[in-house]
């Protein structure tokens, strides 16, 4: 892996398979162990579909359904 890597922007994840309504999004950037950003997403027919924010080497997504 590269010690500086350029970082990743416009990325978009689409998840299946979940209850329809409102979520939190919380991204962590998990090489810092550190919280990135937290954002409301609505879940419709099963399926979320998310922005990342730019992120470097790694990133998660933790949901919470509201």
């Amino acid at each position: 892996m590269t010690a500086d890597p350029p970082p990743v922007t416009g990325a978009k994840v689409t998840l299946t398979g979940l209850d329809d309504g409102p979520w939190r999004v919380e991204w962590w950037d998990t090489l810092k162990g550190k919280r990135v950003g937290v954002s409301e997403a609505t879940v419709s027919g099963g399926t979320l579909q998310l922005e990342p924010p730019a992120f470097q080497a790694d990133l998660a997504a933790r949901l919470n359904k509201k």
